[in-house]
Order: structure tokens, then sequence, then C-alpha cells
């Protein structure tokens, strides 16, 4: 697995009243996604959203820079959980969907990226990101937590498992 595929509302962001557009970014998250990229995955964002949200979310908040490719509804012209959103969001991203995890707050969109072939799973920002952690994990992915810095800097250690099943990073419960 090289891509993991993440949905915006409840696993990269936050519904907030205080938040801009009603938008609080996920810390943590965001923080996760500089360490899979520097780890050299594929990480992009898959998301409904209407052009104006899309616009404040890419140009504001800075999404496009920090993912590799964003995959908007407003762009594809289709949205979660239609399968066709899926398939076009691989196609952008240039993988077959078997290569690319989906993770998503909404068990019916996880479902739909299954009858495209695509591996996903059902997770948010409640349940703590030790837990995300895992779930990566069980996906060949491991994340090493004790090599993350501070936000802003992108290094850190990020491996998948190899073909022996075995991890060249320990996954760390330090996320919360």
């Amino acid at each position: 697995m090289r891509h993991v595929l993440l949905g915006a509302d409840g696993v990269v962001q936050t519904a907030s009243d205080g938040g801009a557009l009603g938008i609080e970014p996920s810390r943590a998250s965001l923080e996760l996604v500089r360490l899979l990229r520097a780890g050299g995955f594929g990480v992009h964002l898959g998301t409904n959203q209407e052009s104006y949200r899309g616009a404040y979310m890419r140009d504001v908040l800075g999404y496009d820079a920090l993912f590799d490719v964003s995959c908007y509804s407003y762009d594809l012209g289709v949205t979660k959980p239609d399968p066709g959103f899926f398939v076009e969001a691989a196609r952008r991203i240039g993988a077959d969907p078997a290569e690319v995890l989906f993770v998503d707050d909404t068990e019916r969109n996880v479902e739909a990226a299954r009858t495209v072939g695509m591996p996903a799973f059902r997770w948010d920002v409640t349940q703590g990101h030790g837990l995300l952690l895992g779930l990566l994990a069980q996906h060949g992915i491991t994340v090493d937590t004790a090599g993350a810095v501070p936000a802003g800097r992108t290094t850190g250690a990020v491996r998948p498992r190899g073909r022996d099943g075995q991890s060249s990073a320990t996954t760390q419960d330090s996320t919360g």
C-alpha cells in the first residue's frame, strides 16, 4: 500500500463553531499527513465540498500544498458514496483502487470504496489517533511517532511493512 486517501470532515478536520466556515483542522491529523508524506507515501484528500468551502480549504488552510492530490467532489462531478467518486479519485492519484487505502468517518462511504476494490476503514478524530495508527498498521503502514517533530517540520520515520510482514519502524501510541 503506497497511497492513503483521507476524508476531510471527521478525519482531517472537525466542525467548529469558532473556526472559519465551521472548519477546525486537527493538528494531530495534519502532522500524520506530514509524517506519511515524509516516509514516501502518497497522501490524498477525498472530500464532498461545494466550491466556496473547498476554495477556503485549498487556499486559506493550504490543503493543496499539504496533500499530494486533492479530490473535491465539486471538481470530480460526483460525491461520496457514489462508487464513481473513488474510481475518479484513484485515476487522479494515478493508482489502481486496490493500491489506495481510504479512511473516512462515514460507513456508507467506506462500503462504497470497497465496491470498487479500494481497501477502506471507518475512523474519526473522536476515536483518537492511537486507534488510527493501529488501523493503518493492519494495512502495512506503520508510523514512528517518536520521530514526530513540531508542526511545520516534515521529518520523521514512516515505513511500510516488508513482504515478511515485519515493520522497519515501531508504531507507538503517543498521539492519543
